[in-house]
């Protein structure tokens, strides 16, 4: 989505391997001073603090700061030491090492996105056309300048959702699945398409 929409996409530590937020069990391993204030506060007004440490799974930013997952090394390969928070769990099998190796990772896909990008530069600059501004899971907008129209949709939901391009001729660039079906994508998958 944001490499195919105008403005300077940004990718934060950890996005281009797929890297999860946390959930501590403890309010103890949250270091972000927002969140500790938010649990004194709910503490002194009597609050259930079970069910704020489940809020606190949602909106703390320390769930998307653990440190970046390199390897399957003691600390996800970050650090001899110990990190100001702890790593995720799950670094052995989410780790930059694993998704180099394998052609289909999340980062190589982020690579392939940003070459093509820069290949086509509608894609940065190019008008916008939202095509189903009502539909509850797909959005799908068409991009195009003088050089250039493409399609891109998105299935932001986790169920296989129907669709059909639009009318013309329409060859398939590129998606982050590596088989696509015909008149439906899969749940949470994405598509580009140019027009011939």
């Amino acid at each position: 989505l944001l490499l195919t929409l105008r403005g300077t996409p940004y990718v934060y530590q950890g996005d281009e391997i797929g890297m999860t937020n946390i959930a501590h069990d403890s309010i103890d391993l949250y270091d972000d001073v927002e969140t500790r204030n938010a649990w004194k506060a709910a503490e002194a007004a009597g609050k259930d603090m079970g069910k704020f440490l489940k809020a606190v799974h949602w909106q703390s930013r320390d769930n998307a700061r653990t440190p970046m997952q390199w390897d399957a090394t003691p600390q996800a390969g970050f650090t001899a030491g110990k990190p100001w928070i702890p790593v995720n769990e799950n670094y052995p099998s989410i780790n930059v090492a694993a998704a180099e190796k394998d052609p289909n990772s999340i980062l190589h896909y982020y690579r392939k996105m940003i070459a093509f990008r820069k290949a086509h530069l509608t894609l940065v600059y190019g008008d916008f056309e939202d095509l189903l501004p009502e539909h509850p899971q797909l959005y799908c907008y068409r991009r195009w300048d003088e050089e250039a129209s493409f399609i891109m949709v998105h299935n932001f939901s986790d169920q296989p959702t129907s669709w059909a391009l639009p009318e013309g001729n329409y060859d398939f660039m590129l998606g982050n699945y590596v088989e696509q079906q015909n008149g439906a994508l899969a749940p949470w998958e994405s598509r580009v398409y140019r027009l011939s």
